[in-house]
Protein backbone atom coordinates (compact mmCIF):
# COMPACT_ATOMS: atom_id res chain seq x y z
CA UNK A 1 0.00 0.00 0.00
CA UNK A 2 3.00 2.33 0.99
CA UNK A 3 4.59 1.88 -2.41
CA UNK A 4 1.52 2.12 -4.58
CA UNK A 5 1.25 5.97 -3.51
CA UNK A 6 4.48 7.68 -5.35
CA UNK A 7 3.01 5.54 -8.53
CA UNK A 8 -0.88 6.79 -7.49
CA UNK A 9 1.05 10.09 -7.50
CA UNK A 10 2.93 10.09 -10.36
CA UNK A 11 -0.13 8.47 -12.68
CA UNK A 12 -1.65 11.89 -11.88
CA UNK A 13 0.97 14.30 -12.93
CA UNK A 14 0.57 12.39 -15.89
CA UNK A 15 -2.76 12.94 -16.37
CA UNK A 16 -2.66 16.69 -15.76
CA UNK A 17 0.39 16.93 -18.01
CA UNK A 18 -1.72 15.51 -21.04
CA UNK A 19 -4.38 17.48 -19.85
CA UNK A 20 -2.65 20.54 -20.31
CA UNK A 21 -0.81 19.32 -23.52
CA UNK A 22 -4.24 18.36 -24.64
CA UNK A 23 -5.30 22.27 -24.25
CA UNK A 24 -2.02 23.65 -25.58
CA UNK A 25 -2.21 21.83 -28.82
CA UNK A 26 -6.23 22.69 -29.06
CA UNK A 27 -5.25 26.05 -28.68
CA UNK A 28 -2.73 25.94 -31.13
CA UNK A 29 -4.95 24.37 -33.90
CA UNK A 30 -7.60 27.17 -33.29
CA UNK A 31 -4.73 29.77 -33.70
CA UNK A 32 -3.37 28.23 -36.97
CA UNK A 33 -7.39 27.88 -38.29
CA UNK A 34 -8.26 31.50 -37.44
CA UNK A 35 -4.28 32.44 -39.05
CA UNK A 36 -5.51 30.24 -42.07
CA UNK A 37 -8.69 31.82 -42.50
CA UNK A 38 -7.37 35.36 -42.46
CA UNK A 39 -5.09 34.13 -44.91
CA UNK A 40 -7.57 33.24 -47.15
CA UNK A 41 -9.96 36.24 -46.33
CA UNK A 42 -7.14 38.32 -47.36
CA UNK A 43 -6.54 36.58 -50.49
CA UNK A 44 -10.27 36.77 -51.54
CA UNK A 45 -9.99 40.19 -50.78
CA UNK A 46 -6.73 40.49 -52.94
CA UNK A 47 -8.58 38.53 -55.83
CA UNK A 48 -11.59 40.91 -55.91
CA UNK A 49 -9.55 43.83 -55.80
CA UNK A 50 -7.19 42.59 -59.14
CA UNK A 51 -10.50 41.90 -60.33
CA UNK A 52 -12.05 45.15 -60.33
CA UNK A 53 -8.79 47.15 -60.83
CA UNK A 54 -8.32 44.90 -64.32
CA UNK A 55 -11.96 45.38 -65.46
CA UNK A 56 -11.86 49.37 -64.92
CA UNK A 57 -8.63 49.11 -66.73
CA UNK A 58 -9.62 47.67 -69.58
CA UNK A 59 -12.88 49.76 -69.77
CA UNK A 60 -10.84 52.84 -69.44
CA UNK A 61 -8.69 51.98 -72.25
CA UNK A 62 -11.73 51.96 -74.29
CA UNK A 63 -13.80 54.63 -72.75
CA UNK A 64 -13.57 57.69 -75.68
CA UNK A 65 -14.62 55.48 -78.27
CA UNK A 66 -17.67 54.28 -75.61
CA UNK A 67 -18.78 57.82 -74.80
CA UNK A 68 -18.40 58.74 -78.30
CA UNK A 69 -21.30 55.80 -79.79
CA UNK A 70 -24.62 55.93 -80.06
CA UNK A 71 -25.66 54.47 -77.09
CA UNK A 72 -25.07 55.71 -73.67
CA UNK A 73 -25.47 52.83 -71.66
CA UNK A 74 -23.04 49.20 -72.47
CA UNK A 75 -23.13 46.44 -70.67
CA UNK A 76 -21.39 42.76 -70.44
CA UNK A 77 -19.62 40.01 -68.22
CA UNK A 78 -16.74 37.74 -68.48
CA UNK A 79 -15.41 35.27 -66.28
CA UNK A 80 -11.67 36.18 -64.39
CA UNK A 81 -10.65 33.00 -62.83
CA UNK A 82 -13.75 31.61 -60.50
CA UNK A 83 -15.15 34.92 -60.59
CA UNK A 84 -17.99 35.89 -62.57
CA UNK A 85 -18.09 39.36 -63.87
CA UNK A 86 -20.73 41.99 -65.08
CA UNK A 87 -19.76 45.49 -66.31
CA UNK A 88 -21.68 48.59 -66.86
CA UNK A 89 -20.60 51.49 -68.41
CA UNK A 90 -22.94 54.71 -68.67
CA UNK A 91 -22.75 58.19 -69.35
CA UNK A 92 -23.87 59.77 -66.70
CA UNK A 93 -24.73 62.93 -68.60
CA UNK A 94 -27.29 61.43 -70.02
CA UNK A 95 -29.24 61.06 -66.75
CA UNK A 96 -31.66 63.37 -65.12
CA UNK A 97 -29.60 64.59 -61.71
CA UNK A 98 -31.41 64.68 -59.04
CA UNK A 99 -29.57 67.37 -57.01
CA UNK A 100 -29.67 69.58 -59.94
CA UNK A 101 -33.27 69.42 -60.41
CA UNK A 102 -33.86 69.90 -56.28
CA UNK A 103 -31.59 72.95 -55.82
CA UNK A 104 -33.72 74.18 -59.47
CA UNK A 105 -37.19 73.46 -58.64
CA UNK A 106 -36.88 73.53 -54.90
CA UNK A 107 -37.78 70.58 -52.65
CA UNK A 108 -41.78 71.15 -53.18
CA UNK A 109 -41.72 71.09 -56.75
CA UNK A 110 -39.09 68.64 -56.94
CA UNK A 111 -40.46 66.56 -54.82
CA UNK A 112 -43.79 66.26 -56.83
CA UNK A 113 -42.04 65.65 -60.06
CA UNK A 114 -40.03 63.05 -58.81
CA UNK A 115 -42.70 61.23 -57.50
CA UNK A 116 -44.86 61.86 -61.05
CA UNK A 117 -41.50 60.09 -62.32
CA UNK A 118 -41.94 57.29 -60.26
CA UNK A 119 -45.48 56.76 -60.60
CA UNK A 120 -44.83 56.78 -64.42
CA UNK A 121 -42.83 53.77 -64.20
CA UNK A 122 -39.55 55.34 -64.75
CA UNK A 123 -37.79 54.32 -61.49
CA UNK A 124 -39.31 50.61 -61.80
CA UNK A 125 -38.79 48.47 -59.27
CA UNK A 126 -37.66 51.19 -56.57
CA UNK A 127 -40.18 52.82 -55.28
CA UNK A 128 -38.02 56.22 -54.38
CA UNK A 129 -39.20 58.36 -51.66
CA UNK A 130 -38.03 62.00 -51.95
CA UNK A 131 -40.35 62.84 -49.07
CA UNK A 132 -38.21 60.71 -46.77
CA UNK A 133 -34.83 60.97 -48.43
CA UNK A 134 -32.25 61.62 -45.73
CA UNK A 135 -29.79 64.84 -47.10
CA UNK A 136 -28.28 65.60 -43.25
CA UNK A 137 -24.76 63.20 -43.23
CA UNK A 138 -24.46 63.87 -39.75
CA UNK A 139 -20.84 65.58 -40.45
CA UNK A 140 -19.78 67.68 -37.80
CA UNK A 141 -16.60 68.60 -38.78
CA UNK A 142 -16.38 72.88 -39.78
CA UNK A 143 -17.68 73.08 -42.86
CA UNK A 144 -17.66 69.66 -43.97
CA UNK A 145 -21.40 68.89 -44.62
CA UNK A 146 -21.13 71.73 -47.24
CA UNK A 147 -18.62 69.56 -49.20
CA UNK A 148 -21.33 67.09 -50.47
CA UNK A 149 -24.76 67.17 -52.32
CA UNK A 150 -28.31 66.69 -50.83
CA UNK A 151 -28.02 63.28 -52.59
CA UNK A 152 -24.48 61.25 -52.41
CA UNK A 153 -25.80 57.67 -52.64
CA UNK A 154 -29.24 56.26 -54.00
CA UNK A 155 -29.45 54.70 -50.52
CA UNK A 156 -31.04 57.92 -49.23
CA UNK A 157 -34.32 56.69 -51.28
CA UNK A 158 -34.87 53.58 -50.55
CA UNK A 159 -33.45 50.43 -48.73
CA UNK A 160 -29.74 49.64 -48.97
CA UNK A 161 -30.30 46.25 -49.77
CA UNK A 162 -33.21 47.33 -52.48
CA UNK A 163 -30.66 49.33 -54.30
CA UNK A 164 -27.69 46.38 -53.91
CA UNK A 165 -30.18 44.06 -55.70
CA UNK A 166 -31.42 46.39 -59.12
CA UNK A 167 -27.42 47.17 -58.76
CA UNK A 168 -26.45 43.49 -59.41
CA UNK A 169 -29.31 42.19 -61.66
CA UNK A 170 -27.36 43.29 -65.04
CA UNK A 171 -30.11 43.76 -67.09
CA UNK A 172 -30.12 44.45 -70.73
CA UNK A 173 -32.83 46.92 -71.16
CA UNK A 174 -32.70 50.23 -69.27
CA UNK A 175 -33.04 50.84 -65.69
CA UNK A 176 -33.46 53.47 -62.68
CA UNK A 177 -30.15 53.47 -62.48
CA UNK A 178 -29.67 54.27 -65.86
CA UNK A 179 -32.30 57.30 -66.08
CA UNK A 180 -31.60 59.40 -62.69
CA UNK A 181 -28.02 59.95 -61.77
CA UNK A 182 -26.72 62.28 -58.45
CA UNK A 183 -23.00 63.16 -60.12
CA UNK A 184 -21.96 65.57 -62.50
CA UNK A 185 -23.16 68.89 -64.05
CA UNK A 186 -26.42 68.37 -64.25
CA UNK A 187 -26.17 69.23 -68.52
CA UNK A 188 -28.33 66.29 -70.16
CA UNK A 189 -26.53 64.64 -73.22
CA UNK A 190 -29.02 64.03 -75.38
CA UNK A 191 -28.11 61.52 -77.90
CA UNK A 192 -27.66 59.30 -75.28
CA UNK A 193 -30.91 60.10 -73.05
CA UNK A 194 -33.74 58.39 -72.66
CA UNK A 195 -37.51 60.55 -73.30
CA UNK A 196 -37.81 59.95 -69.83
CA UNK A 197 -34.95 61.05 -68.26
CA UNK A 198 -34.83 63.90 -70.46
CA UNK A 199 -38.18 65.03 -69.75
CA UNK A 200 -37.56 65.21 -65.64
CA UNK A 201 -34.02 66.81 -67.01
CA UNK A 202 -35.69 69.52 -69.00
CA UNK A 203 -37.69 70.65 -65.80
CA UNK A 204 -34.91 72.76 -64.89
CA UNK A 205 -36.03 75.20 -67.41
CA UNK A 206 -39.18 74.13 -69.16
CA UNK A 207 -42.94 73.32 -67.77
CA UNK A 208 -44.02 69.62 -67.67
CA UNK A 209 -46.03 69.36 -70.74
CA UNK A 210 -43.25 71.39 -73.03
CA UNK A 211 -40.71 69.19 -71.16
CA UNK A 212 -41.76 66.04 -71.50
CA UNK A 213 -42.80 67.13 -75.88
CA UNK A 214 -39.10 68.44 -76.28
CA UNK A 215 -37.72 65.12 -74.46
CA UNK A 216 -39.90 63.45 -77.54
CA UNK A 217 -38.07 65.83 -80.08
CA UNK A 218 -34.72 65.45 -78.66
CA UNK A 219 -33.55 62.12 -77.36
CA UNK A 220 -31.53 60.42 -79.69
CA UNK A 221 -30.52 63.25 -81.21
CA UNK A 222 -27.02 65.09 -80.94
CA UNK A 223 -27.87 68.35 -79.86
CA UNK A 224 -25.31 70.71 -77.94
CA UNK A 225 -25.48 74.14 -78.41
CA UNK A 226 -27.98 77.07 -79.71
CA UNK A 227 -27.86 76.38 -83.57
CA UNK A 228 -28.03 72.86 -83.46
CA UNK A 229 -31.08 73.22 -80.89
CA UNK A 230 -32.89 75.82 -83.21
CA UNK A 231 -32.47 73.04 -85.94
CA UNK A 232 -33.78 70.40 -83.68
CA UNK A 233 -36.94 72.16 -82.49
CA UNK A 234 -37.70 73.77 -85.77
CA UNK A 235 -40.73 71.88 -86.51
CA UNK A 236 -41.92 71.86 -82.85
CA UNK A 237 -41.38 75.25 -81.80
CA UNK A 238 -43.68 76.26 -85.52
CA UNK A 239 -46.33 75.04 -83.51
CA UNK A 240 -45.71 76.29 -79.99
CA UNK A 241 -47.84 79.13 -79.27
CA UNK A 242 -44.61 80.44 -76.38
CA UNK A 243 -41.71 79.40 -78.30
CA UNK A 244 -40.05 81.80 -76.46
CA UNK A 245 -39.88 79.27 -73.41
CA UNK A 246 -37.23 77.31 -74.75
CA UNK A 247 -34.93 80.40 -75.68
CA UNK A 248 -31.89 79.53 -73.67
CA UNK A 249 -32.11 75.46 -73.33
CA UNK A 250 -29.34 75.03 -74.69
CA UNK A 251 -27.14 75.90 -71.61
CA UNK A 252 -28.88 72.89 -70.05
CA UNK A 253 -27.27 70.46 -72.77
CA UNK A 254 -24.11 68.74 -72.99
CA UNK A 255 -21.81 68.09 -75.94
CA UNK A 256 -20.10 65.13 -74.54
CA UNK A 257 -20.10 62.39 -72.14
CA UNK A 258 -18.36 64.94 -69.32
CA UNK A 259 -19.00 62.39 -66.18
CA UNK A 260 -18.78 58.37 -66.79
CA UNK A 261 -19.30 55.66 -64.15
CA UNK A 262 -19.17 51.75 -64.68
CA UNK A 263 -20.75 49.55 -62.49
CA UNK A 264 -18.84 46.57 -61.65
CA UNK A 265 -20.34 43.20 -59.99
CA UNK A 266 -17.88 40.24 -58.61
CA UNK A 267 -19.81 37.15 -57.55
CA UNK A 268 -17.37 33.98 -57.43
CA UNK A 269 -20.28 31.97 -56.13
CA UNK A 270 -20.52 32.58 -52.25
CA UNK A 271 -20.13 36.49 -52.30
CA UNK A 272 -21.56 39.11 -54.62
CA UNK A 273 -20.20 42.68 -54.26
CA UNK A 274 -20.94 45.51 -56.80
CA UNK A 275 -18.78 48.69 -56.55
CA UNK A 276 -19.70 51.91 -58.57
CA UNK A 277 -16.80 54.09 -60.35
CA UNK A 278 -17.42 57.44 -61.20
CA UNK A 279 -15.32 59.63 -63.27
CA UNK A 280 -15.37 63.32 -63.12
CA UNK A 281 -17.87 63.54 -60.32
CA UNK A 282 -17.34 67.34 -60.36
CA UNK A 283 -19.58 69.88 -58.62
CA UNK A 284 -20.56 67.22 -56.04
CA UNK A 285 -17.50 67.61 -53.57
CA UNK A 286 -15.03 65.69 -56.03
CA UNK A 287 -13.30 65.97 -59.04
CA UNK A 288 -11.69 62.77 -60.02
CA UNK A 289 -12.67 59.24 -59.27
CA UNK A 290 -15.49 58.64 -56.59
CA UNK A 291 -16.21 55.42 -55.37
CA UNK A 292 -19.36 53.68 -53.69
CA UNK A 293 -19.49 50.04 -52.74
CA UNK A 294 -21.99 47.95 -51.86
Amino acid sequence: MIGSRPRGFVLILVLVALALVGTALASLALRVHEQQQATLLQLDRLQRTLVIESADAAVLIQEKRLAKQDAGVVAGQAMLGRHRVQLRWANENAKANLNVLRETLGREVFERELNHFVDGGGADPLDLDPKNAYTDFGLTASGAQGQWPAYASFDQFVDREEVAEELRKGRAEIGVFDRLTLWGSGRIYTLHADPTALALALRVHLPPREADDAAEVLAGQRVSDRESLRIALAEFLADQDEPGRFEGLEVHLAGEAETTSLRITVDDGRRVDTTLRLRNASRNSRTGQYELRW
